[in-house]
């Protein structure tokens, strides 16, 4: 595999059931059956490995209802990673499902979209489940741990990926 070409890995770690209207603000007049499965991200070739999103833990998946298939941090087991290993994490937005096991990753830096910083209203910040997390995001900016970007894309990745399903 050429070092520009990236492998993508979907890693489940968590599901849940439930009904179409469970999903959606404002629920949705389809009232079937609609399970979610949660993932992380890894994007790598051989010369760089991101983490998209970090996934929850044991206690919100109890408290939110939902099962806990694996622990983050053991799904990337599964392809051989370890979570200090990993030295730059993607984050896409500042919820449970996305940052919640974020202190299990002591990585570098991370990257966030500054959009999601700016529409993620501030008593988010201080009550939610991803609180901590969130906070520990926004100081990292401030001293230059973390870069912000309006997008995730080929400029801040790379240019070319390739899927691999697992």
């Amino acid at each position: 595999m050429p070092a520009s070409t990236y492998q993508v890995f979907a890693l489940k770690y968590a599901e849940r059931d439930g009904r179409r209207p469970d999903h959606f603000v404002g629920g949705d007049p389809h009232d079937v059956p609609m399970p979610m499965d949660y993932f992380i991200w890894v994007i790598r070739n051989e010369e760089r490995l991101l983490l998209v999103d970090t996934g929850f833990d044991e206690p919100v998946a109890a408290k939110r209802g939902r099962r806990l298939v694996r622990r983050p941090t053991a799904a990337l087991d599964l392809l051989g990673i370890a979570a200090q290993g990993v030295r730059e994490l993607v984050i896409t937005h500042l919820h449970n499902d996305h940052v919640g096991t974020f202190f299990d990753f002591p990585a570098r830096f991370s990257m966030c979209r500054t959009a999601k910083w700016r529409t993620s209203p501030a008593a988010t910040w201080r009550t939610s489940a991803c609180a901590a997390p969130t906070r520990r995001i926004m100081r990292q900016a401030w001293c230059g741990r973390n870069r912000a970007h309006e997008r995730i894309d080929q400029d801040t990745i790379g240019d070319r990926a390739e899927w691999t399903p697992r």
